[in-house]
């Protein structure tokens, strides 16, 4: 015996249709009969969609606890899913909750780096459940908050000068502009950072030179990072120096 069947989906339908559909043969097994061909070969079908006075979907929020958060950090993102669940109870019950649950509280207290937790959902009485998936998962972006630090009166120091040479620096101490994260920045003095001219292969005359930055214990990246100003006239002599040469450290070079 060969019959007529026709897949409809009711995937995220919530409201009746109507929707033109092609007809497939197939025999007793439920398998497609392969070389017939039916007349008409498709059919209007309409689908009558009531929602259950026992079953409720519900939106959810997470419960996000933002005065917890450690200062100097910030919340990026939240996402979570499922974002509806299914609610079952009596109708009375059902009427009365509100179009929103929330979860229980996700605190902050501590959290400085993005994390995932999952945590359930509060419902307003002990007579209703849950139908669908019983717990949200939630994945919470955090970030450090960024600041920029400034420091004044840093001493140039240099690298490379020939010691038969003298070299007369102008201006001899500069303010250095730090970006990034605010912890990072907090914990920084100026004894920190340090400003270096490379003098290496230069002989008699004047110049300007751009400094190079380092900045000790933490690591910045060199456009988080400004000298002001951001040229250092320099003159070089023959003659015991007025600078003393600094000892080589771990340099950033300033762009």
């Amino acid at each position: 015996m060969v019959t007529a069947q026709t897949p409809i989906s009711l995937a995220n339908r919530r409201n009746s249709f109507q929707e033109v559909v092609r007809l497939i043969p197939v025999d007793a097994d439920g398998q497609t009969v392969m070389g017939l061909t039916l007349e008409p070969a498709q059919v209007t079908a309409s689908v009558t969609i009531r929602q259950r006075d026992d079953i409720r979907e519900v939106a959810v929020t997470p419960n996000i606890v933002i005065d917890d958060l450690p200062e100097g950090y910030r919340l990026t993102s939240v996402t979570y899913t499922p974002e509806t669940i299914l609610v079952g109870g009596t109708p009375e019950l059902l009427q009365n909750i509100p179009n929103t649950l929330f979860t229980e509280p996700v605190e902050l207290a501590g959290r400085t780096e993005s994390f995932e937790v999952t945590v359930p959902v509060i419902l307003p009485s002990e007579e209703l459940l849950i139908l669908s998936q019983q717990t949200v998962t939630i994945s919470v972006g955090i970030a450090p908050l960024e600041t920029t630090a400034r420091f004044d009166d840093v001493p140039v120091g240099v690298i490379g000068l020939a010691p038969e040479l003298t070299a007369n620096l102008v201006p001899s101490s500069v303010t250095v502009l730090l970006t990034g994260a605010q912890p990072m920045l907090d914990g920084l003095a100026a004894s920190n950072i340090q400003v270096l001219l490379d003098l290496n292969g230069l002989t008699e005359g004047n110049y300007q030179l751009t400094p190079m930055v380092s900045v000790n214990g933490v690591e910045i990246a060199a456009e988080n990072i400004a000298v002001l100003p951001t040229e250092i006239d320099i003159s070089i002599t023959s003659g015991t120096a007025t600078v003393a040469p600094t000892p080589e450290i771990t340099e950033t070079p300033i762009p």
